[in-house]
């Protein structure tokens, strides 16, 4: 026999439960975080441009706050082929936009590696100067060594992470995960002060 409370439990009308396999994305989650993404491009894009202009345009310095001053003209041109890069990284581009994009990637890793190469050699062959530089600075025009080495795994993660089902595609992922590693450890250290 059944009881009164599962009776009344079966009368109660249930939504239906959208029945995926756990194989397969959510196409809403997708979306969102595509969106998120495209918003974080047009953000990336919008900083570098302002601060490569106050680089150019000197004049306006001035006026601006230091913080858009305040960043390397390399680390600008660095930060603007990586958003170029992953924007045209994205599915269903074509193979004229694949090549802009491995093009970007890997100015992006040519500048972090030539910059590691300037701390470590203690020489400069000009990569510094090559933009407008900050020449009060010790290192003028120089990236941060922190930066320099984000923006060779930004390099080599771009240039592979097209790759499918390769030995270069688990490297893709340990050097996203690295990275990502990388960025967490030096926004605790920018928080903390360290």
């Amino acid at each position: 026999t059944l009881t009164a409370d599962y009776q009344i439990r079966m009368q109660i009308p249930r939504a239906p439960l959208r029945c995926r396999p756990s194989n397969e994305p959510d196409e809403d989650v997708l979306t969102g975080l595509a969106r998120a993404e495209t918003v974080a491009l047009i953000i990336v894009v919008t900083i570098a441009v302002l601060t490569l202009g106050l680089w150019f345009l000197s004049r306006l310095a001035p006026i601006a706050s230091s913080i858009w001053s305040g960043m390397v003209a390399n680390t600008t041109v660095g930060m603007l082929l990586t958003a170029v890069g992953l924007a045209l990284s994205t599915e269903r581009r074509s193979q004229r936009q694949l090549r802009l994009s491995k093009a970007a990637a890997l100015g992006v890793l040519v500048l972090g590696v030539l910059t590691l190469v300037e701390y470590a050699a203690h020489a400069s062959p000009g990569l510094d100067t090559w933009l407008p530089a900050d020449y009060a600075s010790q290192y003028p025009g120089r990236s941060s060594p922190q930066t320099a080495f984000a923006f060779t795994l930004l390099g080599l993660s771009l240039l592979l992470m097209r790759e499918r089902k390769s030995w270069r595609s688990m490297l893709a992922d340990a050097l996203a995960l690295v990275l990502a590693a990388f960025v967490l450890m030096m926004i605790g250290g920018y928080l903390y002060g360290a």
